[in-house]
């Protein structure tokens, strides 16, 4: 059986798919299939949990606890980010279709913005700092600056691209493994979503102390 090799943007994830599905391995192929999906959902749980708080706006508290989930998202968002797009080339692949390039690019530029950020917050507390130590050090900077706002509305739309772009990937992927027989139907990623309250909602900061800062 002849074999595609698919280089994804970012070493060193490389998929290899076999063009057809219809052989004496097509189960394989589609428990593969069905597998890398369930990760991809995993990952995509574990992005809407980061971008998702129910905290009512304070300033430094609401920063405190943005600041703690861009540390520890720092350590698996790149994972999480490669598990939905390896699902989106492969489900495009085996369905005849084009990934989407500028679609993976924009999806991995917003998680390695995460991982940028995370590093700059870690460089404000130089030293063998705890995660505790770094978030208390960066949130006090920021009140004493007055940058709580812009911090919170670069943050909050960083979280929001990382959502709507592994989302549509996501989506698609669900499409893909529909149109070939390897998902029932669509309704299997609906009915995750409708699990999961408050979708990508981040508290806006409308006291009327922080409408004079900067944004």
């Amino acid at each position: 059986m002849k074999i595609t090799t698919i280089c994804l943007l970012v070493p060193p994830l490389y998929i290899r798919v076999g063009k057809a599905l219809t052989s004496e391995n097509q189960e394989a192929y589609g428990q593969a299939l069905s597998d890398m999906f369930n990760e991809a959902v995993k990952a995509y749980s574990n992005i809407v949990r980061l971008t998702s708080t129910a905290t009512s706006w304070n300033r430094e508290g609401t920063i405190k606890e943005i600041v703690k989930r861009v540390l520890v998202a720092q350590g698996y968002i790149l994972d999480n980010v490669e598990a939905i797009i390896k699902l989106y080339v492969v489900s495009a692949t085996v369905a005849g279709k084009n990934p989407n390039e500028q679609k993976t690019r924009l999806l991995l530029r917003s998680a390695r913005r995460l991982i940028k950020l995370a590093n700059n917050i870690r460089a404000t507390a130089p030293g063998n700092k705890s995660d505790h130590e770094i978030v208390e050090t960066f949130a006090k900077e920021l009140v004493s600056q007055s940058k709580t706002r812009t911090f919170y509305f670069t943050t909050y739309r960083l979280f929001k691209n990382l959502l709507k772009r592994s989302k549509e990937l996501l989506e698609e992927s669900s499409n893909n493994l529909t149109l070939i027989g390897v998902l029932p139907r669509r309704r299997a990623l609906e009915e995750f979503e409708e699990s999961i309250p408050s979708v990508g909602e981040l508290s806006q900061p409308v006291d009327n102390d922080e409408r004079g800062e900067d944004v």
